[in-house]
C-alpha cells in the first residue's frame, strides 16, 4: 500500500514501511505527516519524511517489531532514485538521499 508525499519543490516520495511478516505499517507510522492533497500528502520537504521513515528502520520501536524495512522512490525534476533500508543495516542501494538521511539522523 504505502503512501505518496509531494513537496514545495515538486518532488514526489513514494514510501512503503513494513514490519514483521511484511505487514504494511506506513499509514500507522507516517500518516500524521503533511496535509492530504490531490496527489498524496503534501509536506514542505519530502526529505524530512524520508529521514523519519529511515529512522523507523534504523531505530525500530519494539511495538512495531524488531525488523522494519523502508522502501522508497524519490522523484525530482531531473532525477529519480530508489532503494530500501532494513533494520540491521541491509540496504539495496546507497543513494545520496539515503546516505544523508542515515548519517544526519539521530545516532
Amino acid at each position: 500500500m504505502g503512501l505518496r508525499f509531494t513537496d514545495d519543490e515538486n518532488r514526489i516520495l513514494e514510501l512503503h514501511v513494513t514490519g514483521w511478516c511484511d505487514v504494511d505499517i506506513t499509514e500507522r507510522v507516517l500518516g500524521d505527516m503533511g496535509e492530504p492533497g490531490l496527489f498524496g500528502r503534501h509536506v514542505a520537504d519530502v526529505r524530512e519524511v524520508l529521514r523519519r521513515a529511515l529512522d523507523l528502520a534504523k531505530y525500530p520501536d519494539p511495538s512495531l517489531g524488531s525488523t522494519i524495512r523502508t522502501s522508497y522512490r524519490l522523484t525530482g525534476k531531473e532525477y529519480t532514485s530508489s532503494g530500501w533500508y532494513q533494520t540491521g543495516g541491509d540496504m539495496l542501494m546507497s543513494t545520496p538521499e539515503l546516505v544523508l538521511a542515515l548519517t544526519s539522523s539521530r545516532g
